[in-house]
């Protein structure tokens, strides 16, 4: 439910009360009003899916003024049993709540910025210091998702304006954190790249997965109640900045040590991540009856709503074909699965040692500048220990086995392979 104070010239207020009586309105009161002149005020409460047909009926009344609280309520009748049945309140927000909310959420340029900054700063120290969690939060205090969700809702309603000021919150944060990222790295450091840089640079082919869901995911957040929603505001916010807030930093150290390969993979991953969100956060706005013209609050248009959607999901169609065309430069995290399953596979088949363990992970700058997959395999015969020419000879045969079947099976970087014999351990004792 939601409450809505109404003001409107005297004597029509009547009027109003008979409008929420028709929308089945709740606890309802008619008030005298001094403000600004005589008025009715009315106070009365109306389920989320019938707010915005009051709004419009109040439209067409004259000097109608209306307060819409944004909050939920929960006016109870105290006189039937049935006090359970009057809170339940799951039903979506109405659209045109949340195209003001979204309006609303755009803050001050100098907060949004601050923020971009600050995110900036923290995920700079956590790549540098190979700190997860630092990583962690620095996405808690990105604003990327505000930016990313405004464009959906925007690219729903077909409201090119909103649209375009989006996007311009959206690249400005992106340019502020990169900006301050390059600056630390070219003042202290570092002097190469970290490990957790090559994790980030290192794309999976399924990439293209978590900007759907993220989109979908802010979707579903900003249309379900307070009651309703089972997942923080702050949690799905995390989800968006997940996918933004490393590969910007990424771009800004990449390019400040001159490994272009880096800032290219960051870049990536951000243009990703934009067009991803916008179509699946759009899709499921329009599909909830966040739509054109779905209130009198939307200036949005139906031709821009298609052709939005149509841009923003060819872009990102463009960019999944890009990753499958630019091997291995955008398929690192795929290259260094792919090599962990052919040595899982090989040794099975081989049968005359186990594999202990594997590692593998893509280098964007294995070989000088040229990219590389570093694997490494510990495997015990079965046989038992072997000591001298036996053991170098089946460690040999092992790695030119395991050699083979990855250059095979990797294509686009070389791998380089280090395989371990180890001993079967003593029996312990009973």
């Amino acid at each position: 439910m939601r409450q809505l104070v109404v003001h409107v010239p005297r004597g029509q207020g009547g009027k109003v009360l008979e409008m929420a009586r028709d929308l089945d309105g709740r606890n309802m009161a008619l008030l005298e009003s001094r403000d600004g002149g005589d008025q009715d005020l009315v106070l009365l409460h109306v389920s989320n899916g019938k707010v915005e047909d009051m709004l419009d009926r109040l439209g067409n009344m004259d000097q109608a003024c209306v307060t819409l609280n944004p909050q939920p309520i929960l006016p109870i009748n105290l006189a039937t049993e049935k006090i359970a049945d009057q809170v339940r309140d799951v039903e979506l927000r109405s659209p045109v709540e949340v195209v003001l909310g979204s309006m609303r959420s755009i803050g001050s340029w100098k907060g949004f910025l601050g923020y971009a900054a600050a995110s900036g700063a923290v995920t700079w120290i956590g790549l540098t210091t190979n700190a997860w969690y630092l990583l962690t939060a620095g996405m808690l205090i990105a604003p990327f998702a505000q930016p990313a969700m405004n464009g959906a809702i925007a690219t729903a309603i077909g409201d090119g304006k909103m649209f375009l000021h989006s996007l311009g919150r959206y690249f400005a944060s992106l340019a502020t954190s990169i900006l301050l990222a390059w600056l630390l790295s070219l003042a202290i450091g570092p002097q190469t790249p970290t490990q957790l840089m090559s994790q980030i640079a290192s794309v999976s082919m399924v990439a293209f997965v978590l900007p759907v869901v993220a989109g979908a995911a802010g979707a579903i957040n900003l249309l379900q109640t307070e009651g309703d929603n089972l997942v923080s505001g702050a949690g799905v916010g995390l989800l968006v900045a997940a996918s933004l807030a490393p590969p910007a930093t990424l771009v800004g150290m990449g390019a400040a040590l001159g490994q272009w390969s880096f800032a290219a993979t960051g870049l990536f991953q951000l243009l990703l991540q934009l067009t991803g969100i916008n179509v699946a956060g759009g899709l499921v706005f329009a599909l909830f009856g966040v739509r054109p013209h779905s209130s009198r609050f939307t200036q949005g248009r139906r031709g821009m709503l298609g052709l939005l959607l149509t841009v923003m999901a060819m872009a990102f169609a463009g960019l999944i074909f890009l990753q499958v065309r630019a091997d291995p430069t955008f398929q690192g995290g795929s290259k260094a699965q792919t090599a962990l399953n052919v040595m899982d596979q090989s040794m099975r088949e081989r049968g005359d040692a186990v594999l202990v363990d594997s590692q593998a992970r893509f280098l964007q700058t294995g070989l000088g500048k040229d990219p590389a997959v570093l694997a490494q395999a510990w495997v015990m015969p079965k046989i038992g220990n072997l000591n001298g020419k036996d053991r170098e000879g089946l460690r040999g045969e092992i790695s030119d086995y395991l050699q083979d079947r990855l250059n095979s099976r990797v294509s686009g970087a070389p791998v380089l392979l280090t395989v371990t014999l180890l001993d079967k351990p003593p029996k312990a004792a009973p």
